[in-house]
């Protein structure tokens, strides 16, 4: 989300303030959904729903993302209140699904290599750590 508003244009400024927003309204609806159902529900982006509006965003205006964040988070919430979402699933391949997630994530996954070059420390520590995890903890990795 951060590379998002990076690419709308946003100030520092302006995405602290949205991911604060963001971060506020999850935390609300997480307790409201927890309460509410008295089990744990966590209200959050997903991962490939976010890497997909950052790469989207280029050339776009912050207001225009900020218009396509809101009309995403409706259909999200429509999708989630009719069940369209759930039945829509049912016909579409899991391969099918893991394989758009893939295409999504890839640009992600191989722009880590391209920060090697100027961030060295940063990318190598995170892929220790990664390797050490999958090696010691790998239900968490």
């Amino acid at each position: 989300i951060y590379q998002m508003f990076q690419a709308a244009g946003a100030t520092p400024a302006q995405i602290g303030g949205w991911l604060s927003v963001l971060g506020i309204a999850q935390g609300i609806a997480s307790l409201g959904l927890s309460l509410r159902y008295r089990m744990p529900v966590l209200a959050a982006w997903s991962t490939p729903g976010a890497a997909l509006l950052a790469t989207s965003f280029h050339g776009v205006s912050l207001n225009e993302a900020v218009g396509v964040f809101v009309f995403a988070t409706l259909l999200i919430v429509l999708c989630g209140v009719t069940g369209l979402f759930a039945r829509l699933m049912n016909y579409i391949p899991a391969s099918l699904a893991a394989a758009m997630l893939a295409g999504i994530l890839l640009r992600f996954g191989l722009q880590t290599f391209a920060d090697l070059q100027s961030n060295f420390l940063l990318c190598g520590s995170m892929c220790l750590a990664w390797l050490l995890a999958r090696r010691w903890l790998a239900r968490y990795a």
